[in-house]
Formats: structure tokens, sequence, C-alpha cells
């Protein structure tokens, strides 16, 4: 009987202790653009002028440095900060909170510059020279946004 009551008590304290843990929660995209992040949600991107700040501060070799997220189709956040340096800019991908990623993983490459391209009423930035495991011959494709 001794044994049964250290047992149950034992069960008791971890069911408590593992329902008092708190899980980490990712901030909504309200939150993240009110923090000044650029967000994509789906092609609805909000804080658009921070990116074209970034690239205004680019072509006058400004440094300059920027976060995005993007949103995948089951609405888990993909992390982007992207850093220009005066010379180089440092673009760094985090997918630890895709629950769908295969790898979960914080990547880095550099790049030697950014170009935008607008055609049919669409912008598209993206990272040129690249080195590094995003790149897609030396390009990373890092905001696109329709209906300009």
């Amino acid at each position: 009987m001794k044994k049964l009551k250290i047992i149950i008590f034992f069960n008791c304290f971890f069911m408590v202790l593992v329902g008092c843990t708190a899980t980490p929660t990712t901030p909504s995209p309200k939150k993240l653009k009110q923090e000044g992040y650029i967000v994509d949600q789906h092609g609805q991107v909000s804080n658009l002028k921070i990116m074209e700040r970034f690239f205004a501060d680019y072509q006058n070799k400004h440094k300059s440095s920027i976060k995005l997220v993007n949103y995948t189709n089951e609405g888990d956040p993909i992390f982007y900060t992207i850093d220009y340096n005066g010379i180089n800019i440092t673009f760094i991908k985090n997918t630890t909170n895709d629950k769908y990623a295969g790898t979960k993983s914080i990547t880095s490459n550099t790049c030697s510059g950014i170009v935008r391209n607008v055609e049919n009423g669409t912008t598209v930035y993206m990272l040129k020279g690249c080195k590094g495991k995003s790149a897609n011959n030396g390009k990373i494709e890092v905001l696109t946004v329709k209906g300009n």
C-alpha cells in the first residue's frame, strides 16, 4: 500500500510538472510587424517600406539590416535576417520553427549584392553573387510583391 501511494504521488507530481511547463510560442504576425519585421503571409506583405529603405541603403552603400518572416502553407514561420555591412550582404535563414521542415536549421550565406526586378506589376528582390547552402545558381529570392 505504501508503494502504491508513493507511485501515485510521483505520477501526480510529474503530471503537474509537465502541465505547468510553458511551451515556447512564436510571436504573431501582428507582433512581428510591430517589432519591425517585414511580414509575408502568402503574398500579403506588411512593412514593405522597410525593404525599400534597405534597398536604397544598399544602393547608397550605407550599412543596413532587416528582418523578414515568411509563413509556410501550414502557417509556420521561417525567419530571415539580412545584413549589409557596406561591402557584402549576409543572409541568414532560420527554419527551426517549421514543424514540417525535413531538416530544421539555421543557414548563412554571403552575397555580393541585391537587385530589384519589376515586371508586370510584380516586384522581386533577389540577392546575387551568393555562396552557401540556400543559394540557387548564386541567387536567393528574398521577397516577391505582387500588384505594385
